[in-house]
């Protein structure tokens, strides 16, 4: 099963939110499932440098959510309206949502 971690992001520094969404991905992991971590510099790097509006990232987050069976909401998430979305969108979709 592959499962997109969604959490609070903006507002923290990159070395605070890649340490939690790394700490979420080794949680995923161990439960046997394919994580898809979005704070990775070929996801979130990559998305920043081509200088893509946050509507046009969370498009990309909603195609990559698409290929995925699940979510697994951080902690955190309620404080992010990307997470908040994100959650909608798949819930929308039907994926099975899953809490830190």
């Amino acid at each position: 099963m592959k499962v997109f971690i969604s959490g609070k992001m903006t507002g923290l520094t990159k070395e605070e939110f890649k340490a939690k969404f790394n700490a979420a991905e080794e949680k995923v992991r161990a439960m046997g499932y394919e994580p898809f971590n979005p704070s990775t510099p070929e996801w979130n790097d990559t998305m920043h440098e081509a200088g893509l509006s946050y509507g046009d990232m969370l498009i990309l987050d909603f195609k990559k959510i698409q290929e995925c069976d699940a979510l697994f909401m951080l902690d955190n998430w309620q404080d992010s309206k990307g997470a908040t979305a994100e959650r909608a969108f798949a819930a929308a979709i039907g994926l099975k949502i899953m809490y830190e």
